[in-house]
């Protein structure tokens, strides 16, 4: 499936590298990480709710596993409540899902595409979708670095626009180049323990999603040094850019 990464707006990829960089400083708790990527999510893409879920193992049961849902904005406990039966059980069935349950082990970001008037008179759309009014959906499913497969849905509400190919593209590249976000902490990759105490710093920020500029003016260096040093660092560590470093070490947590 192809993804429209042209359709991404400027700063689009700064904001990623932002909520990227805010998930690694947060403790080594899974509900919260998840919680703030969702969040950063809906933030940049917009959308009503969002939801997360471990999926199950083959023959575990129809879609995740019980206690490991995050909900995101549904509007009461009740609701959470309500959607958590669903999304567990999947019952009744939402049409678009046994496609996007079989792709195990792919990095796959996709729309309802059903027919709009057709999809309102299932048992679904009118029993999980319309009590909390949501529609349109923006599905997700990665595989974490331990190798745990996990799903993502972003969620609009009746007349709100679609997901659009930006949308998706966004999303689509946080997941593939940082899966880690939705997971606990990893170890650094071992040629970081070898940078120099000063370039750390400046490492740190720009994997954050901070320009030279924003890095100087945080470490009160001259733009001239934070330039020096981010050479020297993508030397060392053989990239030639902020976005192949992300692209490289964003999944080492």
């Amino acid at each position: 499936m192809a993804y429209r990464f042209d359709s991404l707006r400027e700063g689009d990829i700064t904001g990623l590298l932002r909520l990227v960089g805010e998930v690694t400083e947060l403790p080594p708790d899974k509900v919260a990480r998840r919680t703030h990527v969702l969040h950063g999510l809906l933030s940049l893409v917009g959308g009503r709710s969002a939801v997360a879920m471990e999926m199950a193992a083959p023959g575990e049961g129809p879609f995740a596993r019980p206690g490991t849902i995050v909900n995101v904005d549904y509007g009461t406990e009740s609701e959470a409540r309500q959607s958590e039966l669903y999304l567990v059980h999947n019952q009744p069935a939402d049409p678009v899902l046994p496609g996007f349950l079989a792709a195990r082990g792919q990095t796959l970001t996709m729309t309802r595409d059903v027919d709009d008037a057709a999809y309102h008179r299932t048992d679904h759309f009118n029993i999980v979708r319309r009590p909390f009014g949501i529609d349109h959906s923006l599905y997700c499913r990665l595989t974490l670095p331990g190798g745990e497969d996990l799903a993502v849905g972003l969620q609009r509400s009746p007349g709100d626009p679609v997901f659009s190919e930006r949308d998706k593209a966004l999303v689509h590249l946080l997941h593939t180049s940082a899966p880690h976000v939705y997971a606990g902490p990893r170890n650094a990759a071992p040629e970081l323990d070898s940078l120099a105490p000063r370039l750390r710093p400046v490492l740190r920020y720009l994997l954050q999603g901070d320009a030279e500029k924003e890095v100087a003016a945080k470490l009160r260096l001259s733009r001239h040094t934070v330039h020096r040093y981010a050479q020297v660092i993508y030397h060392e560590l053989k990239v030639h850019s902020r976005g192949e470093l992300l692209a490289k070490y964003a999944r080492q947590g």
